[in-house]
């Protein structure tokens, strides 16, 4: 009897991570799935610091901020990326948890910080024309 020959063909893809909704409360047991390889990746990693995540920890945001600074970074810049995590980490851990959960909110809330620093900017603009 000849030895097996391994099979030769496409590699095999893995499947996305699921999400599982364990309850009504919407606990989630699993990172959100993605198309986009960096989402994945991200929702992993974020998923896998969510026990870290809670108000009794002190150093909750420092961990939240390290993590999400590198994709803010990507996202609008290095002048910005540093205000901008500085506002993200001071949501609710709720929030927080949220955008480490699912890399689109992540850009919702990159989105809103960087329109709340566009129209300070221009607030203080306006303020500094009106006193000189």
């Amino acid at each position: 009897m000849a030895p097996a020959q391994p099979q030769v063909g496409a590699p095999q893809q893995t499947a996305a991570p699921q999400v599982i909704i364990s309850d009504m409360s919407g606990s989630v047991q699993g990172p959100l799935p993605s198309t986009d390889p960096t989402a994945n990746q991200y929702n992993i990693g974020g998923f896998n610091l969510w026990p870290a995540i809670f108000q009794e920890n002190p150093n909750y945001k420092n961990m939240a901020g390290e993590y999400i600074y590198e994709y803010v970074n990507r996202m609008v810049g290095e002048e910005k990326a540093g205000k901008i995590t500085g506002l993200l980490i001071d949501l609710s851990v709720d929030e927080i948890k949220a955008y480490l959960y699912d890399f689109n909110r992540l850009l919702y809330k990159v989105g809103e910080a960087n329109n709340f620093l566009i129209q300070v900017q221009a607030v203080q603009a306006a303020q500094g024309q009106a006193t000189r």
